[in-house]
């Protein structure tokens, strides 16, 4: 026993600094990178997700990278727009996320595919991910790979769509 102890508070050391190193990387990433996954570096060209109105993102083509700003053009408008970069630009997912009630979340709406809706996970069951949509008041069931992690700065106002 005596010869077990040390040899546990060392693996236990050693747990809890590398936690510690991964919480201090994560937490020092951009908004845009809360997916766990490589940095998020649009460049001209690439298909993206760009803050369309108010806690609503939609599908767009990434013209330009001009300082704080980026023009797009969504996939319904022709028409160039003018969105904040970074902090209004997402990646589209290729692969689900992992997700747990009470998350905040940017998803599909089922009912109009082209729009990404800021909303609330109400449960998990496996692919599955049941969304309380915060502009419309839904519930529905969306894809884990149809939906990403909520940027920071869009959480209050999906909590305020939703009365919380």
């Amino acid at each position: 026993m005596r010869k077990i102890l040390p040899l546990l508070l060392l693996v236990l050391f050693c747990s809890c600094g590398s936690k510690t190193t991964s919480n201090s990387t994560s937490n020092s990433t951009s908004n845009s990178t809360s997916q766990a996954s490589a940095p998020f570096n649009p460049k001209a060209g690439d298909h993206i997700l760009a803050h369309w109105g108010s806690d609503t993102y939609e599908p767009a083509t990434l013209k330009v990278i001009e300082g704080d700003r980026a023009k797009v053009v969504f996939d319904n408008d022709p028409q160039e727009q003018i969105v904040k970069y970074p902090s209004e630009l997402l990646a589209i997912p290729t692969t689900a996320v992992k997700v747990a009630s009470g998350d905040y979340v940017l998803a599909q709406y089922p009912y109009q595919k082209q729009m990404w809706i800021g909303g609330r996970v109400n449960s998990v069951n496996g692919s599955m991910v049941s969304v309380k949509f915060s502009n419309t008041g839904a519930d529905s069931d969306v894809p884990a790979e149809m939906l990403v992690k909520a940027p920071e700065s869009m959480i209050p106002d999906i909590k305020k769509e939703l009365n919380q």
